[in-house]
């Protein structure tokens, strides 16, 4: 039965993550992207890309490296300046709401500085259908970082912690394999830890390298899963939440999958997660959220 097991592999998880991510190490020294075997890439492209020394990654086609992530050429992404709702696109002093059309004045087109929600969102002077345009940079369409959410923000979770291939979930029938990266939480001796799961019937893990949009869903529904665990302390327990990954890119750029050794390597940009309750399945109500940059992962054992 499929199952999240993290925990259960902690004191392997930490006693790599000790190691990992020293001082002169690539990835705490790299502006760019680092290779599996340690050297930065301070020119990026679209066939090694990345940024703060997160792990290089071949774009997919069609997409190109601006600044140290897989975009489509000519945007920024995210709902920031250029779209989404930023000042250009979805909302600009023309359209969407503008002091000319699309939402009226700047008194009936979502209000005043004062009425349309004040100056932090959905109609303040510069924005929410106020005079220059219907969606500020930060509320009403997203800013770059937090797409207008109060999500909490999290850059790169690059630092290595291990992975393996869950035994008795082989014997089984299933293959479930894990990758596991680190960071710092938000206090000495706390870390957040990210997990990609695979879960196929044996044999049917799709090849590698692949790239994969990931969308909606519940845990017990997933075959590649993006699960994140905060603030977990240096045993690995007692962590403060968890969540589910609902919208991501995923790239696996290669993988060896025996239970006796392997590798599991690749990344995930542009995550967001979710508070779950994994045992139950659903999702926390209210609950809070997570969005992650770039995920990456480069797991061998034994």
């Amino acid at each position: 039965m499929k199952s999240f097991t993290l925990l259960s592999a902690v004191g392997v998880v930490l006693a790599l993550a000790s190691c990992s991510g020293g001082a002169g190490t690539c990835e705490s020294t790299c502006a760019g992207c680092c290779t599996a075997d340690g050297v930065c890439q301070a020119a990026t492209t679209s066939a090694s890309c990345g940024k703060g020394g997160s792990m290089c990654m071949s774009c997919a086609a069609g997409l190109s490296c601006i600044s140290g992530s897989c975009q489509i050429a000519g945007s920024t992404g995210g709902g920031s300046g250029t779209a989404g709702g930023g000042n250009t696109a979805g909302g600009n002093a023309t359209a969407g709401g503008g002091a000319t059309a699309g939402g009226g004045t700047a008194t009936a087109g979502g209000g005043s500085a004062t009425a349309g929600g004040g100056n932090t969102a959905g109609g303040s002077a510069t924005a929410g259908g106020g005079s220059t345009a219907g969606g500020s940079a930060t509320a009403g369409g997203g800013s770059g970082t937090a797409g207008g959410s109060a999500c909490m923000q999290i850059n790169t979770i690059n630092t290595g912690a291990g992975g393996y291939v869950d035994a008795d979930e082989f014997a089984a029938g299933f293959t479930s394999a894990y990758a596991f990266s680190s960071r710092q939480g938000t206090s000495a001796m706390r870390y957040h830890y990210a997990t990609m799961q695979l879960y196929y019937a044996n044999g049917m893990v799709p090849a590698a390298p692949r790239t994969t949009t990931l969308g909606a869903t519940d845990y017990g529904s997933c075959a590649d899963c993006l699960l994140l665990e905060l603030d977990c302390n240096d045993q690995g327990l007692n962590c403060t939440k968890t969540y589910l990954g609902q919208a991501a890119t995923l790239n696996i750029i290669s993988q060896s999958l025996a239970v006796a050794s392997g590798s599991l390597r690749g990344n995930a940009q542009n995550i967001r997660f979710v508070e779950w309750d994994i045992d139950d399945d659903v999702r926390v109500m209210p609950g809070s959220c997570v969005e992650v940059q770039t995920f990456s992962f480069n797991a061998t054992w034994p």
